[in-house]
């Protein structure tokens, strides 16, 4: 319903340029605030009812390449010219290579939701900063990413593959204070600027920066001129 309704508003709001569907195709272990009992399966038929109710207006997804069948999801999907990321995964160095492989192109959220950086054990973190002409999206509110880890994953990506995003709710622009989301039904959300956090768990859920703070985020984590 909700994928129809934004198609139905993109006519009349031309702002609207594409629909990111992070979810449900995403694995158990780094969901985030996603509802486990809402996750699905790498399954293409369940993708396209999703496609046809948006009327084709999904054109970015996050899914986790560690799921059984991704090879032939993410072939399919680029078939259809749909910009698959990787993200909210515990994939592995070689699984991660393997889904670029097949035509992923980027990292949902860098670093947060997916299995970091180890020595010992080389993670899809290891490989969004190894990898070649791949996307490296990072939330720069300064809170779910450190300055300095910005900075880092911008000398490792050039300023060419890193993508600098707010990652916003709907309380982006409120002020601080407990709020319910349709995002989990009913359940309490808390605005400790500029972060949006579970109550029940006090995890980071979500950023509340708008754009322009999120550029001078960028600017300030390191040698980011705003021509560049």
């Amino acid at each position: 319903r909700q994928l129809a309704l934004i198609y139905e508003l993109s006519k009349s709001n031309p702002c609207i340029k594409g629909i990111h569907l992070e979810g449900p195709f995403l694995g158990v272990d780094y969901k985030g605030a996603q509802p486990e009992e809402y996750l699905q399966p790498l399954l293409i038929s369940k993708f396209n009812e999703f496609q046809e109710a948006a009327k084709g207006l999904i054109k970015y997804i996050t899914i986790s390449p560690e799921l059984q069948g991704a090879e032939e999801f993410i072939k399919e999907l680029v078939k259809q010219k749909v910009h698959v990321s990787l993200g909210h995964s515990s994939a592995s160095f070689e699984q991660a290579k393997k889904a670029v492989d097949y035509g992923a192109k980027g990292f949902t959220h860098t670093m947060n939701a997916m299995k970091p950086i180890d020595h010992h054990s080389p993670s899809i973190a290891t490989f969004a900063l190894y990898s070649k002409n791949t996307y490296c999206e990072v939330i720069m509110d300064g809170i779910h990413v450190h300055p300095d880890m910005v900075e880092f994953i911008r000398k490792n990506k050039t300023n060419d593959y890193i993508i600098g995003i707010t990652d916003s709710l709907m309380p982006a622009g409120l002020p601080n204070g407990d709020y319910f989301l349709c995002l989990e039904l009913s359940r309490e959300f808390t605005v400790p600027e500029p972060i949006v956090k579970r109550a029940s768990l006090l995890t980071i859920v979500s950023g509340v920066e708008s754009e322009d703070e999120v550029t001078v985020e960028l600017y300030k984590a390191g040698e980011t001129s705003p021509v560049d």
